[in-house]
């Protein structure tokens, strides 16, 4: 089995970066499993269900970190996110 983590993905040049090279990757490297940082992905601060939305197509796992809880409501959303840890 392949992996591949991802770092800090930040804001939505970050989510963009994420979507367009990550199925690339996946081909060209054979990888099987991608996890990725996604703590600042909402504007560069916190997560939203909206932006792990947007990129849970290539990603299968997302992990958070300090700025987690930066975007107002997601406290709330998160039980209903299945890839987040």
């Amino acid at each position: 089995m392949k992996l591949l983590f991802i770092g800090d993905i930040v804001g939505s040049g970050g989510r963009t970066a994420v979507r367009t090279l990550v199925p690339e990757l996946r081909r060209e490297l054979g990888v099987s499993f991608v996890i990725a940082n996604a703590e600042n992905c909402a504007a560069g601060n916190g997560m939203t269900k909206r932006c792990i939305a947007e990129m849970s197509d290539v990603v299968d796992v997302f992990t958070g970190g300090d700025h987690i809880w930066d975007q107002k409501g997601f406290d709330g959303d998160i039980d209903s996110i299945a890839n987040v840890v």
